[in-house]
Formats: C-alpha cells, structure tokens, sequence
C-alpha cells in the first residue's frame, strides 16, 4: 500500500458481520495519527475520538483481535473498481464453473485466451 499521512483521507467501507443489519453507507474519513505500526483513522464528526479505527500500516488490514470490520480504500474510485472487479470474477467463476455446461463457443475461448495471453500450447 502506498504511505499513509496525517490528513490524507481515505474511503472506509462496512465488510464482513458488520454489513448485517446496518444501514451505515461507506464514507471518507480522516488520517489523524500514523505510528511505527498502526495509523488511526477519524471521521471528523467526533472530537472524543471514541469512534477511531485502527489499521496496520503495511497492509490496511483492520486492527482487532477478531474478524475484521471495516475495509480501507485510497478513494471511492478504488473501491468502486474492486467492487467491479469481484462481480466480473463472480460472473466468469459461474460461467467457467463446470464449463462442460458453458455456451461458450470456440472463437469465444480464442478471443479469451488472446486477451489473457494464454495458449493450448503445454
């Protein structure tokens, strides 16, 4: 991941059991504090601090003891092309998926394999 800085604003996003039953969309928050290991993050509306999250610093990855809650991305663009991409892998895993069954022709799997780079060739 790229540094993180004091200021810099990041997009938080609900994942996991947190998503269940709530109604709270992704938002942009704030960097306030970047340590030797963690940078916390605060959405600007509470001086308490109260409702700070912490994230390591090499990979974004939420800090917690259990499964995490929240996911951090550099801006909504990013989130909105991962977002993309997993409803593009979710579509060819069931296209692909026992692909005895796919109506797929042999064009189809030519253009495919041009595009990935991939060939018949072992």
């Amino acid at each position: 991941m790229n540094k993180s800085n004091i200021g810099d604003t990041v997009f938080l996003v609900n994942c996991g059991a947190n998503v269940r039953g709530t109604k709270n969309p992704p938002e942009y928050w704030i960097i306030k504090k970047v340590g030797r290991k963690y940078f916390t993050i605060t959405s600007g509306h509470d001086s308490t601090g109260w409702n700070d999250k912490e994230f390591h610093i090499d990979d974004w990855r939420e800090k917690t003891e259990f499964v995490s809650n929240w996911k951090l991305y550099r801006s909504e663009d990013e989130y909105n092309d991962r977002t993309e991409t997993k409803k593009w892998e979710k579509r060819l895993t069931n296209i692909f998926y026992g692909f005895k069954n796919a109506r797929i022709t042999l064009e189809q799997y030519r253009a495919i394999g041009e595009i990935l780079d991939i060939s018949t060739d072992d």
